[in-house]
């Protein structure tokens, strides 16, 4: 799924997803419901109320910083929309799926396409990974 150079050199202490985790309650509540959903789906149980709790709290904290240029394309809310690429195709949601990639397309595309992010290449491989996993559902 990854180059092995990123999953041989992963660093916990410098990870900016520890980091992001640490100090972003946006991609914090995104990664609460991408677990949460997982173990739903595992267990065939569909949506259970701590799902819904925070997929709203994610989806009402990206809409906010959507209406802030700074953090509308930041990396820590393209994690959390990458995110919810992976929950709403894990939950077989495709009308979900294609409108979270056109978002994130849109993101990608505001910070100056995907060579912006050079700097965080763990993201980098994440969204381009993304859009090949998902590009029949765009379709």
């Amino acid at each position: 799924m990854y180059p092995i150079e990123l999953c041989l050199t992963f660093d916990l202490h410098n990870s900016k997803y520890v980091e992001y985790l640490a100090v972003d309650a946006l991609y914090c509540h995104g990664i609460l419901w991408m677990s949460q959903a997982y173990f739903d789906w595992a267990k065939g149980n569909g949506y259970s109320y701590i799902q819904l709790l925070h997929a709203n709290k994610t989806l009402a904290m990206i809409q906010q910083r959507l209406n802030d240029c700074e953090l509308a394309t930041s990396d820590a809310t393209v994690s959390a929309v990458v995110g919810l690429v992976m929950v709403s195709a894990l939950m077989g949601e495709k009308d979900s799926t294609k409108k979270h990639m056109v978002g994130l397309y849109t993101m990608v595309e505001l910070r100056g396409g995907i060579t912006a992010f050079t700097e965080n290449s763990h993201l980098q491989v994440k969204i381009c990974r993304f859009v090949s996993d998902t590009t029949p559902v765009l379709k």
